[in-house]
């Protein structure tokens, strides 16, 4: 059956919606909102889209309400880090704000990825909502519909909140530095006291930590069911050593598919890369030529090296990733294939002329076993 006229304008409009969502950056602003102005019929159509992301940066008793939030909104972004999250309300510390904060997140039908970016003094409005002895059922404390939460690591307890959470994400941005580090079980452990650290559905995991062989224990022992753990840190390497690391992940990540370690050379295995200041102060280009290819001799028998070890412990691993670029796929026959992209952006100056010879030598495609 033919579409009709309307049809095809509805598509149209889609498509050109999707063009502008695509094209334009994150800091521009989306022209959605004057499409959707242009008749009845285009605002209908665009407001499950322009109303797919919320993003708010104060308490929700400051907004003002709409069934708009609550009929499409899919992703929820809330930005704690304005001063309004204290002082509106009068008091240093208003259980009402993470009240209605929890309320708004419940009352949203299609909501499945959460947001939150908060410092430690923010959690005080939690601890005094916990404590709120008007609150007789905990069922507002609980996130039924949130699949996805993306973190800074104050606001990480909210997993305990999440009962059906698939993806859990911990990233601190800039304004988190000033904090002091907190182990990653510190940073799971509800702050609600009756709620309990543990989640079977939780199958992505990515966060940065120092990633001690006890930190990583108490993980794998809450998430049993793991598929993907990304290990980022801001440390010069693990505390764990590598083979105790896959050694636990091993024992206890039996759906484990995805693993995503640092670099090579921060791994602890004896690689280092060449020295930059060597490199420079050579000017001899065979000779600089020469230093490069034994490095990345050393790099793939490290990279190869940490590979067969997690290929070899870990029977249901289908992909290791060893920095952002370089990634170990399995194939039959007991080896796997290497993708190693070339890194960009690391020089600059008078090295960034040597770029080109680095580039040249670095192994792009190799079957490993």
């Amino acid at each position: 059956m033919p579409l009709s006229l309307s049809h095809l304008c509805e598509d149209v409009i889609l498509l050109i919606s999707d063009h502008l969502s695509h094209t334009l950056s994150e800091y521009q602003q989306t022209p959605l909102k004057n499409l959707s102005l242009t008749n009845h019929h285009f605002r209908t159509l665009l407001l499950p889209r322009i109303f797919k992301t919320i993003h708010i940066n104060r308490p929700t008793s400051q907004l003002t309400p709409t069934p708009l939030l609550s009929h499409h909104a899919q992703t929820f972004k809330i930005d704690m880090f304005g001063s309004m999250w204290w002082w509106c309300s009068g008091a240093y510390t208003s259980s009402s704000d993470a009240l209605d904060l929890l309320r708004c997140i419940q009352s949203m039908q299609n909501l499945s990825t959460l947001e939150i970016s908060m410092m430690k003094r923010s959690t005080d409005i939690y601890t005094a909502a916990f404590g709120d002895e008007r609150v007789t059922n905990d069922a507002i404390f609980i996130l039924n519909r949130v699949e996805k939460l993306v973190v800074t690591s104050s606001a990480a307890f909210l997993a305990t909140h999440c009962p059906n959470l698939k993806s859990l994400i911990i990233q601190d941005g800039s304004e988190c530095l000033i904090d002091s580090y907190t182990d990653l079980t510190t940073r799971l452990s509800p702050l609600h006291p009756r709620l309990k650290t543990g989640n079977l559905h939780l199958t992505h995991f990515d966060a940065t930590a120092t990633w001690s062989a006890t930190e990583l224990q108490n993980l794998v022992e809450s998430y049993p069911n793991l598929q993907s753990l990304r290990m980022r840190t801001e440390t010069w390497c693990y505390h764990a050593p590598t083979h105790t690391i896959i050694q636990i992940l091993a024992a206890e990540l039996t759906h484990l598919r995805t693993l995503h370690l640092v670099k090579a050379g921060s791994l602890g295995l004896g690689y280092q890369c060449v020295w930059k200041r060597k490199i420079e102060a050579c000017s001899d280009a065979e000779y600089r030529v020469a230093m490069w290819v034994e490095n990345e001799r050393l790099r793939v028998a490290a990279e190869n090296g940490v590979v067969r070890e997690a290929f070899g412990r870990i029977g249901g691993l289908g992909e290791c990733w060893l920095g952002e670029r370089r990634v170990a796929r399995r194939v039959g026959g007991g080896g796997w294939m290497w993708e190693r992209r070339r890194e960009e952006g690391d020089e600059g100056g008078v090295f960034a002329r040597m770029r080109r010879e680095k580039e040249g030598v670095v192994v792009g495609v190799e079957f490993g076993c």
